[in-house]
């Protein structure tokens, strides 16, 4: 028994070396929502390191004051054990700077079918964001100067 979980720890530090060379948040919880693991990624645009992270409340945690409301809906599909696909979150980097993530979500059940863990990968699309406003104002402004109205 000693060789199988020696190969599952192996396992874990392979995933866990992917995850930190992904573009890419990765970050699970546990089903009392604290933090069991945080990539590379997501602990240097938060300035801290996992150990900072490991143990705490990820909705406390990396979405601290006025971002927590934004993870309500979120909170409560975990609660009920439903993947959240496609959620659109801000949250600041160490500086302040907010980041606009679209995250996606991975359930770990028991055999029971009891939630285990959350597994959330998410990918930074504030430019994405900003292109997507600037150019809603310029259609705006076009509508504005020339009395059309542009497709939706």
């Amino acid at each position: 028994m000693g060789a199988d979980f020696a190969g599952m720890d192996y396992q874990k530090l392979r995933l866990e070396k992917l995850f930190d060379c992904l573009d890419a948040f990765v970050v699970e919880w546990d089903a009392q929502g604290e933090v069991i693991y945080v990539n590379a990624n997501l602990c240097e645009l938060r300035g801290c390191t996992p150990a900072d992270l490991l143990g705490r409340s990820v909705f406390e945690t990396l979405f601290p004051g006025k971002y927590a409301d934004q993870w309500d809906q979120a909170r409560m599909s975990f609660v009920r054990s439903i993947p959240v696909a496609d959620y659109r979150a801000t949250f600041p980097d160490m500086l302040g700077k907010e980041h606009t993530v679209l995250w996606t979500t991975a359930l770990r059940t028991q055999a029971s079918g009891r939630l285990s863990s959350v597994i959330a990968f998410g990918i930074d699309i504030t430019e994405l964001s900003i292109a997507m406003h600037s150019l809603k104002d310029l259609t705006q402004t076009l509508e504005k100067v020339f009395g059309v109205v542009a497709p939706a």
